[in-house]
């Protein structure tokens, strides 16, 4: 075990190198990217969001205007020294600042800030466009069941009524009941983004159906952002967590890099201080993994042409090869999908929907486009009834398509 341990933390030594280079970090002054997009990530543990939602978290670390993530759990599992917890969060926040600029050397150490919301005292930490916030309640376990050093006091017990208020392993705060830590979640929200921007909520999918066999937090974490972002126009993006060990890889090289060397500087810093970093299969499995399901949370219930058919830059892949029209995920559509796509060159575009006798139902694009990956996000109310569709690519004289079923 020794012997994998060592091989293990060289890999993953030699992956970090690799990949962040020696260039020196850039200061916290630098401006946040011009875009009107925020994303804010909801996740139970400090490592599930590089794991999970790496790729798309470094993406739009790099393109939106505002990243938060939300951290609600300690993550302090069966250990009970705040050493290992704490770690994990110094962990985090390298991660997050990794994502600001792989090819920073030696980043300046994190500061951590007082935020108070809703009387409760949190830990949080800005660097340029990303601040991270800790809750730092209970790990309630795989299961859900808690740890005697914390009194049993888990999530879903929280959520079911049980076991009075919810207080932080620092003894900071705690919280009354559920509706007080779903409401402090969304004033973490509405103090971090304007109602200007376009708001983007990543989370665990909470839909055991989509997402079997996940830990007992990692479902607590999707309902606390469905909860919290109940009546906001938001895109919600729910992803699958333990299971996609068993889904095939699905991130090509560029995604896979930036999902390693996220999760690689948060292992750094559990190494660095003498705790278990997680560099191991049963976490490696993960990695050229993300599976997620679009859904729209509108502040109405109608939604206009205009919405569907906005583009997303939420990619930093290298100029493809080749003109490439992705297959929509999901697919069946039984809500909502994205379509994605990428141009190696500048080009005239045009994207359509078609029905299967070739008749144009709706066009999602027609603009000329400069090279890089786009993707447009796809409602069930836009097609006509249930059935099979097809989304056609036009980008100069090269023609893609794909079929997508829906499913009203």
């Amino acid at each position: 075990m020794g012997q994998l341990l060592l091989r293990c933390f060289c890999f993953y030594g030699m992956v970090w190198a690799l990949l962040t280079g020696t260039a020196q970090a850039q200061t916290q002054t630098a401006p946040p990217p011009a875009s009107s997009n925020a994303s804010v990530f909801v996740t139970a543990h400090q490592d599930d969001w590089q794991l999970f939602m790496g790729s798309r978290a470094y993406d739009n670390v790099q393109r939106h205007r505002k990243v938060v993530f939300i951290i609600i759990t300690a993550g302090q599992g069966d250990q009970p020294s705040d050493a290992f917890w704490k770690a994990r969060e110094q962990g985090c926040l390298n991660s997050a600042r990794t994502a600001c600029d792989l090819t920073a050397g030696k980043l300046p150490p994190p500061v951590m800030t007082k935020v108070t919301i809703r009387g409760h005292a949190l830990q949080a930490s800005y660097y340029r466009n990303t601040v991270v916030y800790f809750l730092r309640l209970p790990d309630g376990g795989g299961r859900g069941q808690g740890f005697s050093f914390c009194n049993f006091q888990t999530l879903a017990k929280l959520r079911a009524g049980q076991g009075g208020p919810l207080k932080t392993l620092d003894g900071s705060t705690q919280y009354e009941s559920w509706a007080d830590l779903t409401s402090t979640v969304r004033d973490i929200i509405r103090r971090e983004t304007r109602p200007s921007w376009t708001l983007w909520v990543h989370s665990p999918n909470p839909d055991a159906r989509a997402n079997p066999n996940d830990h007992a937090d990692h479902m607590s974490a999707g309902i606390i952002a469905g909860a919290a972002t109940q009546g906001l126009d938001c895109r919600r993006l729910l992803y699958s967590g333990y299971d996609v060990r068993n889904r095939a890889v699905n991130l090509n090289a560029a995604q896979t890099a930036n999902q390693t060397a996220l999760f690689a500087a948060y292992c750094q810093a559990m190494t660095e201080r003498s705790q278990p970093s997680g560099w191991q299969p049963d976490h490696l499995c993960w990695l050229g993994r993300q599976y997620s399901v679009l859904v729209h949370s509108a502040a109405s219930a109608s939604t206009t042409a205009a919405t569907a058919a906005q583009l997303r830059n939420d990619s930093l892949l290298k100029a493809p090869s080749q003109i490439i029209l992705g297959v929509p995920a999901p697919n069946p559509c039984t809500a909502s999908s994205v379509l994605s796509y990428e141009l190696p060159t500048a080009a005239d575009v045009n994207l359509g929907l078609y029905d299967m006798q070739g008749r144009l139902i709706r066009t999602l694009v027609q603009a000329q486009q400069q090279a890089g990956h786009y993707e447009v996000w796809l409602d069930v109310n836009q097609f006509p009834a249930t059935g099979v569709y097809l989304c056609r690519l036009q980008a100069g004289s090269v023609l893609r398509t794909q079929r997508v079923q829906i499913e009203h």
